[in-house]
């Protein structure tokens, strides 16, 4: 979808309209933090993209659905994890007698209990029983066994929205290296992560760190995906907007000068998508200092 802006005041309601493939689905995948590939930011009650709890976001899709994967105890089990706590503690509490503390049910149901804190917002707890959680996992384990991957990002996204995003950031980096070892500098799951990395960077003030691993990212993600890929644009759009809160002006307008040329190609001129890029390629000349080409882009 192309630049978006509009604010939602309390009380009021808002529809968003338009015909099939407008983006009206992949505008509400952002806001509910399904989507990670985007640019730009929202924001709730002052708390900004992933700050925000899940639990005060509600999403109701044109159609249910079920993960295949899942009996019917584990799906109950999960959906009552986005929404019910206590509930999900007893089942915790019940496959511990049952079942021993190390059984596989008891050990998901103390991830869903952990998550189900986070999306309550108690993140504190959620850190506790998560970092408990991650213990045990490595121990019984070890630190490469996709369990304990999958608990490490869960603890690393609590601590961002906790805002201890340079903690996020060691768990962050400590999993690309393990998914790196496992498959590969340019496996996509090692891209998204990188990704995210940056992002939690971004959000610890470290621009310089930040700038580096968005350009891995986007290097990998053009050699796996190709220069036009969506994945590829938004992370490199991500890196030029980093080279500017640097102050790498010319770096960035380099970079803008390539995102154009992809944009035009891919979206035409008089795209939303090419009209923000040249906005953003007008401010840089304005930093530089050039104004008269800045106001002739203008």
């Amino acid at each position: 979808i192309g630049p978006v802006s509009f604010c939602v005041r309390q009380g009021e309601v808002c529809s968003v309209v338009g015909p099939n493939g407008a983006g009206k689905s992949t505008l509400f995948g952002i806001l509910s933090m399904v989507s990670e590939e985007f640019t730009g930011s929202w924001s709730l009650d002052g708390r900004v993209g992933r700050q925000i709890p899940r639990g005060a976001i509600g999403y109701l899709p044109e159609s249910t659905f079920l993960i295949s994967s899942f009996t019917p105890r584990q799906f109950c089990s999960f959906d009552a994890s986005m929404r019910d706590v206590p509930h999900t503690a007893a089942l915790l509490d019940d496959s511990r007698k049952v079942f021993g503390p190390h059984h596989p049910k008891t050990l998901r149901y103390w991830n869903s209990y952990a998550a189900g804190l986070a999306n309550q917002n108690e993140l504190e707890e959620s850190l506790m029983e998560f970092h408990d959680l991650l213990a045990t996992r490595l121990e019984l384990f070890g630190e490469e066994h996709p369990d304990t991957l999958h608990t490490i990002l869960g603890y690393a996204k609590i601590l961002d929205g906790a805002n201890r995003h340079e903690d996020a950031a060691e768990f962050y980096r400590a999993l690309i290296d393990l998914v790196i070892k496992d498959r590969g500098e340019n496996h996509p799951d090692v891209i998204r992560l990188r990704t995210i990395y940056a992002r939690s960077l971004l959000s610890a003030g470290n621009y310089e760190k930040a700038s580096t691993e968005f350009d891995l990212a986007r290097r990998a993600a053009r050699d796996v995906f190709g220069e036009t890929h969506k994945r590829h644009f938004v992370i490199w759009s991500q890196y030029a907007t980093t080279l500017v809160c640097l102050d790498r002006y010319e770096e960035a307008l380099a970079e803008f000068d390539g995102l154009l040329a992809v944009s035009r190609q891919i979206n035409g001129d008089d795209s939303l998508e090419t009209i923000e890029l040249r906005y953003d390629y007008m401010r840089t000349l304005f930093a530089l200092g050039w104004v008269d080409d800045a106001w002739s882009e203008y």
